[in-house]
């Protein structure tokens, strides 16, 4: 008899796995074609930490300004989850975060509904990574806190 592999079994399985396969591969096409609106919307689209540290390390952090610059939308989507779990891979993190505040527009109006909301919420983030005593980079996780409390007035 044959046994069949369930995906439950293995987590998300193989599945899962050709499932990041692709999507890698699609962001690798954005990439090389110097689409980086469109591969950042992959990217956060598939809500997987590690498929967006993978683009981020790819990319020189510059590319968020353009030309083309990418929108506000990616901009906000981008510090909410760069600022989810500052803990892993906070070098690379804490580099986008700084460039994608750097660029924002809080008050663009497709993001200003959510802009306070989303700031606050990183802020915090920020201040509870800073509060951990960790080495890495304290002045940049001081001017990050800076940068949203700036927002937030």
């Amino acid at each position: 008899a044959t046994t069949a592999v369930s995906t439950d079994s293995l987590g998300n399985g193989v599945s899962g796995l050709m499932q990041n396969f692709s999507l890698t591969m699609e962001l690798q096409k954005h990439v090389a074609a110097g689409q980086v609106e469109n591969a950042f919307a992959v990217a956060l689209g598939a809500n997987h930490p590690e498929l967006l540290l993978w683009l981020c390390g790819k990319l020189d952090p510059k590319a968020l300004g353009g030309p083309p610059p990418v929108s506000q939308i990616i901009l906000i989507s981008l510090i909410t989850q760069l600022s989810g779990d500052i803990e892993s891979n906070p070098q690379l993190r804490l580099t986008w975060l700084r460039e994608s505040l750097a660029l924002l527009n809080p008050k663009d109006p497709l993001i200003a509904p959510n802009a306070q909301r989303i700031l606050t919420a990183a802020g915090q983030k920020l201040q509870a990574f800073q509060q951990l005593g960790d080495d890495v980079e304290p002045q940049t996780v001081s001017m990050l806190i800076f940068m949203v409390k700036k927002f937030l007035r």
